[in-house]
C-alpha cells in the first residue's frame, strides 16, 4: 500500500526549481495540483477566479499557459471572427511564450460542434468537428 501511495506521491508533485518558477509567475496561483508528464510537469490551478493549466519543461521553462475564458472576455476581434462559424461555446486563451492564441468550442445551426484555433487579431488558424 506504500508503494502505490508513493507512487501517486510522485506523480503529484514537481521539483522544487520549477515550483520556485511557477511561484515567480504565478503568486496568486490557489488550489495549485501537479502532474509530472514525460517530458514536462504540469499545474492545474485558479488565479483571480480564473482557472489556468501551466505547462514547465524539466528545465522550469515555461511552455505553455492556458486560461479559461468567459464569453465576455474573448477579445472582440476574435469573437467576431469566429462566430461567423457558429454559437460560441467555450474558449481558452493559449499563450506559447511570443505568441497568444484561442481555441474555442462553437456550436453551428445544424448543432454540430467545432474546435476552432485563432490568432489574437481573429484569424482562424484551424477548424476541426468533434
Amino acid at each position: 500500500m506504500d508503494f502505490i501511495k508513493s507512487i501517486f506521491a510522485k506523480k503529484n508533485t514537481a521539483p522544487d526549481h520549477i515550483k520556485i518558477k511557477f511561484n515567480q509567475l504565478f503568486p496568486k496561483a490557489v488550489g495549485v495540483e501537479w502532474c509530472k508528464l514525460k517530458d514536462s510537469v504540469e499545474a492545474v490551478f485558479t488565479e483571480e477566479g480564473k482557472e489556468k493549466i501551466s505547462l514547465f519543461s524539466l528545465e522550469g521553462n515555461l511552455i505553455e499557459l492556458k486560461t479559461n475564458l468567459s464569453i465576455e472576455a474573448i477579445p472582440n476581434t476574435v469573437a467576431k471572427a469566429v462566430e461567423q462559424e457558429g454559437e460560441i461555446m467555450n474558449c481558452i486563451s493559449v499563450f506559447i511564450p511570443e505568441v497568444l492564441n484561442y481555441e474555442l468550442i462553437v456550436r453551428d445551426s445544424n448543432l454540430k460542434r467545432y474546435r476552432i484555433s485563432s490568432d489574437k487579431n481573429g484569424a482562424i488558424l484551424s477548424k476541426v468537428e468533434l
